[in-house]
Formats: structure tokens, C-alpha cells, sequence
């Protein structure tokens, strides 16, 4: 599998970044934890139209991803992606700034995962990973003192998935349970990796 290009990640930010940028210094270092709230989630394109013809193809296309999110969640481990997660922002946090990373730490980031899957915009498409995360702050006393929101995307096209690429035609959405578990897994986990690296890029510009 090719290496995955850089994520675009969409800050949905909101909260405490004034609190952040004062504290964020003094915490020396922090440790990661990540919840998994829910997943995987797929979404399809719909027809756009009215009428029985177009509800009858929007049902078929609902179905169509509840089987490929159901096929995902039977192939891909969400606690090894989410420890790939870990890995990207800890290697790219590192010794900081604006803190270090350590796993034994007091201060500490909650990062739960509030939905990922695999997003289809249009028939024409071919898609993107999602990883999309709900942050949150704490030093050693457990006062909150960060709180943003993340989404991060990586084109489908640029995956090495080939085979849904363009997301195109009746039987594409079925090709990918013809892909081997270890492929499924190791493209959500790029993904999430890729995410941790991305998200300490944000905070670093969060902490001023």
C-alpha cells in the first residue's frame, strides 16, 4: 500500500484557547488517551431526486453502506487504530513544545473518537477516511483546559484502495470485502496515524 499523502484536517474549534495558551507550557508533559464513542460509519450518495424511483435507489444505497460499515467493523481492530493514533501524535509531539509527551503522565488529552468510516460525496468520487475526534485538556489537577474539535480526511484515491476508486458503478462498493483484513486495517490505521501527527500541528498553533 502507498504511503497515504497529508490529511486535510478541519478544525471544528470552540472552547478554551485562551486557558490553553496560558497553561499549556507549564504541563511539562501529557499522556493520550483515546475513547471510541462510535463506528465505523459509511455514507453513500443519494439520488437527490423525489418520487418512488429515487426513494427505492436511496434505500438500496443505505443498505449498501450499512453492509460495507458492517464489513469494516468485522475486519478492523478500532483499538489498533486508535494506537496508531497515539503513536503519530506522540512521535510528533515528542519533547514539545509546547509540552512532552509522556505515557506515565498526570496532565492529560482525551481524544474521543466520535465517528470514522469512509465518506462517498457523489457518484463520481472516490471518497475519503474519516477520523474525527472531540478533544480535551487536563493538567495534573484535573482542571480542563483545552477543549477543540477535529476532522481529519484523507483522499480514498490516495490510499493504494484501488479498487474503490472511483466509488463508480453497482458492484464497486462490494470490492472492498475482496481485500485481504490486513489491507482494511492498515489503511484506517495510516489514517489515524496520520491524524495524531496533524492534530499536534493544530495544538502547537493553539498554544501559540
Amino acid at each position: 500500500m502507498r504511503k497515504l499523502l497529508p490529511l486535510l484536517i478541519l478544525p471544528l474549534v470552540f472552547g478554551c484557547h485562551g486557558r490553553f495558551k496560558k497553561n499549556a507550557s507549564t504541563l511539562g508533559a501529557a499522556r493520550a488517551e483515546v475513547i471510541t464513542v462510535r463506528g465505523p460509519s459509511v455514507a453513500t450518495p443519494s439520488s437527490g431526486g423525489t418520487g418512488i424511483v429515487a426513494a427505492a435507489f436511496d434505500i438500496t444505497q443505505a443498505v449498501r453502506a450499512g453492509n460495507i460499515a458492517a464489513h469494516i467493523s468485522s475486519k478492523v481492530d478500532p483499538e489498533q487504530v486508535n494506537d496508531a493514533f497515539v503513536r503519530g501524535f506522540a512521535d510528533q509531539l515528542g519533547d514539545g513544545p509546547p509540552f512532552a509527551y509522556d505515557a506515565n503522565a498526570r496532565p492529560v488529552l482525551q481524544f474521543e473518537l466520535v465517528d470514522w468510516g469512509l465518506e462517498m460525496y457523489s457518484f463520481m468520487s472516490p471518497g475519503v477516511y474519516n477520523y474525527d475526534l472531540l478533544v480535551r485538556g487536563f493538567d495534573a489537577n484535573g482542571k480542563k483546559i483545552y477543549k477543540a474539535r477535529f476532522r481529519c480526511v484523507t483522499n480514498a484515491a490516495e490510499s493504494g484502495w484501488v479498487e474503490m476508486s472511483p466509488f463508480v458503478g453497482a458492484d464497486n462498493p462490494n470490492k472492498i470485502k475482496n481485500l485481504p483484513p490486513e489491507a482494511i486495517q492498515g489503511i484506517f490505521d495510516a489514517t489515524a496515524e496520520d491524524c495524531g501527527r496533524q492534530v499536534v500541528s493544530r495544538m502547537r498553533y493553539h498554544a501559540g
